[in-house]
């Protein structure tokens, strides 16, 4: 009866730390990814200087970023003394390139559509890693998986359709803007189960992991820039707009900070749940921007935003009570 009891007593101590732990991610990456949203969506919708210059480097502004996760994933294994390659160095350079093509796609569709409509159309992150994660390990989806799928796609459908439609002065940019977005969201997709495959045949740490992804992101990307003369373009933009400096470094730091507590959470958790979990963060991220940008949505769009986020919160409470 002791001995029960004892492992009664060590198991709920076990399922309290892990509670604690992922309220910890869950803060981290709330908190992180707020000041990032205001931040891009100033650096790429405000104008900037005497004449009047938006931003559309998004090759450079992912450069820098990428560089400071890697410098900031670089101190911290410094710190925690972890060193050397968990498996081939190369191992880790598809799921890079396919994570900084999401991103890239991603930040340029902010050059033809709105924040909230990019926040939500990203929200989508859970069907495609669901999708290939069925696809690649042949995982079966439960049929009320199914149902909140559903739920979030047509939310974010008729989100997006009642957007492009109410900027029909500018169709032309707003699909090549969902486009983008569509492309994102697949390459996303593809990006979930190959870290998931890193993870269980290397079983690397969340820094590692980390580090050598925004490693060979910022090669791919320091390749890119000189073959386009995008740096010597960004750097003549911070130039004539000082004031851009400080914006760009801000955004560079809470990615990193964000970018940390997100591979924790995909180290602890899996691809799956961390991307429910900072989808969620995600409505919160459009009702500040509405009110602090401006922005406007009808009755309509908010009960779309609602759909999406209704599926969203059904899935996580199905998987909760699975757990538990």
């Amino acid at each position: 009866g002791i001995n029960a009891e004892y492992g009664d007593c060590e198991r709920c101590r076990s399922m309290v730390a892990k509670e604690l732990k992922f309220a910890f991610c869950i803060a981290g990456i709330f908190s992180c990814y707020f000041f990032f949203g205001y931040i891009q969506e100033a650096i790429t919708q405000k104008n900037w200087g005497e004449q009047n210059e938006r931003f559309t480097n998004t090759m450079f502004l992912l450069f820098i970023q990428c560089l400071c996760n890697a410098l900031i994933a670089y101190i911290v294994t410094l710190v925690q003394q972890q060193s050397g390659f968990s498996g081939h160095p190369l191992a880790y350079a598809p799921q890079a390139f396919t994570s900084l093509m999401a991103m890239y796609t991603g930040q340029l569709a902010l050059n033809h559509i709105d924040y909230p409509t990019q926040v939500l159309a990203k929200s989508c992150k859970p069907i495609p890693v669901m999708i290939m994660s069925v696809l690649v390990y042949n995982k079966k989806l439960p049929w009320s998986k199914v149902i909140y799928v559903s739920m979030i796609t047509v939310g974010i459908s008729a989100f997006m359709m009642q957007r492009v439609s109410g900027q029909s002065g500018n169709s032309e940019m707003s699909v090549i803007g969902v486009s983008l977005i569509l492309a994102s969201l697949t390459l996303d997709g593809l990006t979930g189960p190959s870290q998931d495959y890193l993870l269980t045949r290397y079983n690397p740490t969340a820094i590692q992991l980390m580090l050598y992804s925004n490693l060979w992101s910022s090669l791919f990307l320091a390749f890119a820039m000189v073959s386009t003369n995008a740096l010597r373009h960004g750097l003549e933009f911070c130039a004539r707009n000082p004031s851009i400096n400080i914006y760009i470094l801000l955004f560079s730091l809470t990615s990193a900070m964000g970018q940390l507590f997100i591979y924790y959470a995909i180290r602890n958790f899996g691809s799956l749940t961390t991307s429910i979990a900072t989808t969620t963060r995600k409505f919160f991220t459009i009702l500040l921007s509405v009110m602090i940008f401006g922005h406007t949505l009808s009755p309509l769009q908010w009960l779309s935003v609602l759909l999406v986020f209704t599926g969203l919160g059904l899935d996580m409470m199905t998987s909760w009570l699975k757990a538990h």
